[in-house]
């Protein structure tokens, strides 16, 4: 049973993170246990931003009636939602590649 972001990356989704990342499982595991990493604080990360992005979205009013839509095959509000939840996603990519140029040093810009 998964139960933390760690279970997540080493049982889950390897491949993903090593696409991700560039580290292997085994990697991940050794920074763990050298401390590097601290699951604890992992998960609370995951968690404190998913509690974030759902009041923001309740605020605005997104998640309000999209249960009640699809119940109700309210197909305007479905799709509606949808594509707001794409917007936001792709704004959310784009300024995370111009956060990754300013934090990664490997990242360069122009090639």
């Amino acid at each position: 049973m998964l139960r933390s972001l760690k279970d997540v990356i080493t049982q889950l989704e390897p491949g993903l993170f090593k696409k991700v990342t560039g580290l292997s499982v085994k990697d991940f595991e050794l920074l763990v246990s050298l401390g590097l990493f601290n699951p604890a604080h992992m998960n609370q990360a995951v968690f404190g931003f998913k509690r974030y992005e759902d009041a923001s979205l309740e605020y605005i009013g997104i998640n309000k009636h999209a249960g009640q839509a699809i119940g109700l095959y309210d197909t305007p509000v479905i799709v509606g939602t949808t594509i707001i939840y794409a917007y936001l996603l792709a704004i959310t990519v784009f300024v995370l590649d111009f956060v990754y140029a300013l934090v990664d040093p490997r990242v360069k810009v122009g090639g």
